[in-house]
């Protein structure tokens, strides 16, 4: 990324996060026995949203890049949540970022949108859009306000401090991306400490315990 491949990975990490919410409200409606009408259309809803991921990837790797930006912009339209349509103008962005002369505008104005349906809640999108104001667009501001927004979404993540401080040091500031190297280390150990804590064999025997009432 930091020699110019300022594209993120298409859909792996969040597919991923997709199929996880799917199993998720599943457990809920059927080892939980919740009869919430919501959980049950959350459930419906990642189906459908996990299967056009699928499709849109199958595509991509097919070399149907055009076919799947067509997919994309299909779902965008007939998505009905505004997380999901974000996610849909995410990918489209990534599929137009492959092409050899990437129509940077273009790419902007789509992780724009899916950074607003997201309520700026969408972190590859924001983190793409980021390395494209700073690599093609020379903004730096805007790439460092994007990068801010990340870590602001995540702040106990190391990996959001990592992030901006390779953006802070695209440009050349290296005491903002020392400050945020510390910050990673610092949240790193003190999640460790709490993994550790939850771990201890009297913390899971109440664990235990509270889950059995």
């Amino acid at each position: 990324r930091l020699q110019g491949d300022w594209s993120s990975d298409v859909c792996s990490s969040d597919l991923l996060n997709f199929q996880l919410a799917k199993v998720l409200a599943d457990s809920l409606i059927y080892e939980y026995a919740v009869t919430d009408a919501r959980i049950s259309q959350m459930s419906n809803d990642l189906s459908l949203v996990n299967a056009a991921i699928e499709s849109i990837n199958s595509t991509r790797l097919k070399g149907k890049t055009e076919e799947a930006i067509v997919l994309c912009q299909k779902k965008e339209t007939a998505a009905t949540d505004s997380f999901y349509r974000a996610h849909f103008y995410y990918l489209e962005a990534y599929l137009l970022a492959a092409d050899p002369k990437p129509p940077v505008k273009q790419i902007s104005e789509k992780l724009t949108q899916a950074i607003e349906l997201s309520g700026k809640k969408h972190q590859l999108a924001l983190e793409m859009r980021s390395y494209l104001r700073m690599e093609k667009q020379k903004n730096a501001a805007g790439a460092i306000e994007d990068a801010t927004l990340v870590v602001n979404n995540d702040p106990r993540n190391p990996e959001v401090y990592i992030f901006r401080a390779r953006i802070y040091e695209l440009d050349n500031d290296l005491a903002g991306a020392l400050v945020d190297y510390s910050n990673a280390i610092a949240n790193k150990t003190r999640s460790e400490e709490h993994t550790s804590e939850l771990q201890s064999p009297c913390n899971l025997v109440c664990r235990l315990l509270l889950e059995k009432k």
